[in-house]
């Protein structure tokens, strides 16, 4: 069974997750110099913290998910996959009840045109769809009947390989999308959007206002030596 042919991007009736309603569109406001500054990880977490925060939890999801761009749900909704994969492979997924936002998962690293993981997610939703009794009858059988999943259904330990390989290049494609699009995402601390040509020496400040980062930039992008300051003004 092929879950791009269920729940296709022209078809978000089918998934509750998927809706956007963009005269609501919610954008975090984020501090310019951590937004330059950070990359990989650090920088996903960055952008999706306010997000997870604004959110907050399952019932949220539905009654403010429909505020998030499709951008914002690529992030938000692959971050489960990583917490759960990279601690406890594509079973724990499962396991833990996230099969359920797999079509909206799908459809947003397609959206920021990650196939490649798509296409991962998907046969791991094949398998689980052929497994789904074992997980189900795991679940109530407590911890013992989880750890016994792992050697019941060893078709995830290739896939959980596989994910290891890729994970670093779809925080990078997000990353890239994020960075090409923020005024999508976010807006800056003083609810402006993102200068993406801003070139030159980007200052931010301690409390007490003396400086406390230097990051140059070249059209928006880091470029040169970055300096940081202690609040007594030592480099």
């Amino acid at each position: 069974m092929n879950i791009f042919n269920l729940f296709g991007q022209s078809e978000p009736k089918n998934d509750p997750y998927w809706n956007f309603d963009e005269s609501k569109h919610f954008k975090p406001k984020l501090d310019k110099g951590e937004f330059f500054k950070l990359t990989g990880f650090d920088f996903g977490w960055y952008v999706l913290e306010p997000i997870s925060e604004y959110i907050k939890d399952e019932k949220g999801e539905l009654k403010k998910g429909n505020t998030l761009s499709y951008g914002q749900k690529a992030l938000y909704y692959w971050w489960y996959v990583d917490a759960q994969v990279t601690n406890g492979g594509f079973t724990q997924f499962y396991y833990n009840g996230y099969g359920k936002y797999v079509p909206t998962i799908i459809k947003g690293l397609k959206y920021i045109g990650d196939n490649k993981m798509a296409g991962l997610v998907n046969r791991s939703y094949e398998i689980y769809l052929k497994e789904n009794k074992k997980i189900k009858d795991a679940r109530k059988g407590g911890l013992q009947e989880f750890s016994n999943l792992y050697k019941e259904i060893e078709d995830f330990d290739e896939l959980d390989n596989e994910y290891y390989d890729l994970n670093e290049k779809t925080m990078k494609i997000i990353e890239k999308y994020v960075r090409k699009n923020p005024n999508e995402i976010c807006l800056d601390e003083d609810g402006n959007e993102f200068d993406l040509n801003l070139s030159g020496e980007l200052k931010t400040y301690h409390p007490n206002e003396r400086i406390k980062e230097i990051i140059p930039l070249e059209k928006g992008t880091l470029s040169g030596t970055f300096k940081s300051y202690y609040d007594n003004g030592q480099l």
